[in-house]
């Protein structure tokens, strides 16, 4: 299979937009690359098609879905940087932002009417899990090494900068960044009146989030600490939650909208001994799941609308835009 990478270069570049306060995240490619002067040949070489292409495997639907997160899974190296025979042939899930509360999150927005006095994350992850898996897809989240004995943390960046998140594709000035993002991601799939409408319904969860999210009266969000349960209560898999360990090394967001392929994270990372990671997003299964979910073109197409608009604004949380963007296609 013939595939092409396209290297935009640092996302905030893409849009011209290198505001601190736009990209807020500690994630960053240029300031280890500052202190380092032999890492940049490094990424380059690892960023590489011909390297890159190696770790695009065969996507098995039936295995749990995985988020962009770029770190590896814990025990798939020893100490001495060996892999771990036993989780090598693993079966790999489609990578998609924030998995599971994401999407269903999106799915609230599709089509809505009506109220969101009694509306609440939880019951919508449930409900969310219960329609993908009618329709073949398997719901997986993670939790981190460092995060895991922390009561109002699950380790996900996406899942536990959810509001923080929100707030960014709500705010006047970073939705005009999101919008020129997501219409270059979508291309001829880009509608501006269903932007302007999702966006709406985004809008109004951002003004219930105290509710929607279960905010306490410490500024806490209950919904964090209810995600994993209601992913092991709700899953039909028998270990729907990941284990990640390491800090962020991630020095890219790839696009990936090559059907039926997903990247290897994990051989990865391992293989520059957790130097280099990226985000992996595959674009593919966000324009097949809206099918499957929607028969209703135009709600198909806002849920795709709304899961691209998720993949920007969580990169505006979690790094500071220096990162590259990568399209992977064919």
């Amino acid at each position: 299979m013939n595939t092409t990478y396209e290297n935009l270069g640092p996302i905030n570049a893409v849009v011209g937009e290198p505001d601190t306060y736009v990209w807020s995240g500690k994630i960053s490619k240029s300031v280890r690359t500052a202190h380092d002067d032999k890492l940049s040949k490094r990424i380059d070489s690892a960023l590489n098609p011909s390297n890159l292409d190696k770790y695009y495997k065969q996507c098995n639907r039936n295995a749990r879905t995985r988020c962009i997160d770029g770190r590896p899974l814990a025990g798939f190296t020893d100490e001495n940087g060996n892999i771990n025979p036993d989780m090598l042939e693993q079966d790999l899930g489609p990578q998609v932002p924030g998995g599971t509360p994401m999407t269903a999150l999106a799915r609230r927005i599709v089509g809505f009417e009506g109220t969101l006095d009694a509306a609440k994350l939880t019951d919508d992850i449930s409900e969310t899990m219960t329609a993908v898996n009618r329709i073949g897809f398997m719901f997986g989240g993670h939790i981190d090494t460092a995060n895991e004995n922390i009561t109002n943390k699950t380790g996900c960046g996406a899942i536990d900068n959810m509001p923080a998140i929100l707030q960014k594709i709500t705010t006047p000035n970073q939705a005009l960044i999101i919008k020129k993002l997501t219409m270059n991601l979508l291309d001829e799939d880009f509608q501006m009146s269903m932007f302007r409408e999702v966006l709406g319904g985004l809008i109004l969860i951002q003004g219930h989030k105290d509710s929607y999210f279960e905010q306490n009266r410490l500024g806490n969000y209950k919904y964090i600490g209810k995600v994993m349960d209601e992913l092991h209560k709700s899953s039909s898999d028998s270990d729907p939650v990941a284990r990640l360990a390491g800090g962020h090394n991630e020095v890219a967001l790839v696009i990936n909208t090559v059907a039926n392929t997903t990247f290897d994270r994990d051989s990865f990372s391992a293989s520059t001994n957790n130097e280099i990671q990226i985000f992996g997003h595959d674009f593919w299964q966000s324009k097949e799941l809206a099918g499957l979910l929607y028969s209703d073109k135009k709600q198909a197409n806002e849920f795709l609308t709304i899961r691209t608009m998720f993949v920007i604004a969580t990169a505006m949380a979690l790094t500071d835009g220096s990162i590259d963007l990568i399209i992977r296609g064919k």
